[in-house]
């Protein structure tokens, strides 16, 4: 009860406390005994920003000494607290790695963004120009002389960012910033639950428990054991 902080409502029904109180309290009596395993389905739920932050700081410490298993749609809670993540749709299973793989796995690195001080036009044209650079995409004219370019690119994202860089500064093109898309877990999931599930057919499930030269030589043994038994009977 200290733990989840709910000392104050000890001497209180359950059913008469808020849905906060009684997510901690369900939490609190997930902890009694001292489990080796703890599956926490949307802890935080009800939780206001304080206790949310208090809940986390609670998993982490857990973890330590126990396996959490956190199920939760809530996408910026499981990257706040999971090292690893199972993603499910419908039933079948669609990853399982850390957070930080599944997302260098979706960056798209051939979109650039770069915003330049100075001349839209001037900037535009030294950009729309680089090599690797396949066209400008968007131009947002931000105020103040500032402009943000979106362009896709053709080749290694490094190589051309370098190169677009030292074109800028040659032609006198301040740059401020230059980033390329970073997908959160977020975007992982939407990508990888809309994906077509390509299902498989008997024969390759089977094939991938038996391979197919075990099934060969499964064969030949039982054709050998046949010839066997029937010359046995012949004699």
């Amino acid at each position: 009860m200290a733990l989840l902080k709910i000392t104050d409502v000890q001497n209180k029904l359950i059913r008469n406390l808020s849905k906060g109180y009684k997510q901690r309290v369900g939490f609190a009596q997930a902890l009694l005994g001292n489990p080796k395993f703890l599956i926490l389905d949307e802890p935080t739920v009800g939780l206001d920003p304080n206790q949310v932050i208090e809940v986390r700081s609670i998993i982490k410490d857990l973890k330590k000494e126990h396996s959490v298993i956190f199920s939760s749609h809530i996408l910026s809670e499981v990257s706040a607290v999971c090292d690893r993540v199972v993603i499910i749709n419908k039933g079948d299973i669609r990853a399982i790695d850390t957070i930080e793989n599944l997302e260098k796995s979706f960056n798209d690195s051939s979109v650039l963004h770069i915003r330049c001080a100075g001349s839209k036009a001037a900037a535009a044209a030294i950009i729309g120009v680089a090599d690797g650079v396949s066209e400008i995409t968007e131009a947002v004219d931000e105020g103040n002389n500032i402009t943000s370019f979106t362009v896709k690119l053709s080749g290694n994202a490094d190589q051309i960012q370098e190169k677009l860089l030292a074109d800028c500064l040659k032609n006198q093109i301040s740059v401020l910033e230059v980033y390329t898309d970073k997908p959160n877990l977020e975007k992982v999931f939407t990508e990888l639950i809309n994906r077509p599930v390509q299902k498989k057919s008997v024969d390759e499930l089977l094939n991938e428990i038996v391979p197919e030269t075990g099934n060969t030589d499964a064969a030949e043994s039982k054709d050998a054991e046949a010839d066997s038994e029937e010359k046995e009977e012949n004699e």
